[in-house]
């Protein structure tokens, strides 16, 4: 299973992590999400379209970017 990186900011408690999570889980092919504060790293892992990963968490108010498939 593959898993995309990326940078992610704009989430400082456990309620964003939560609402940016449930941005993802709306993607086709995203099974698990990771997001690391403290690092600011979003890790998905699955199928999902990079670029769909991005615009779910940008159009939740977080700002994202793809970084790269681990």
């Amino acid at each position: 299973m593959k898993t995309s990186e990326f940078n992610f900011k704009g989430a400082c408690c456990a309620n964003g992590i939560i609402r940016a999570k449930k941005a993802v889980a709306k993607v086709k092919g995203a099974e698990k999400i990771t997001i690391d504060l403290a690092n600011h790293i979003a890790r998905v892992e699955g199928e999902a379209d990079p670029e769909a990963v991005v615009k779910a968490l940008t159009d939740a108010d977080f700002e994202a970017s793809f970084i790269q498939v681990a």
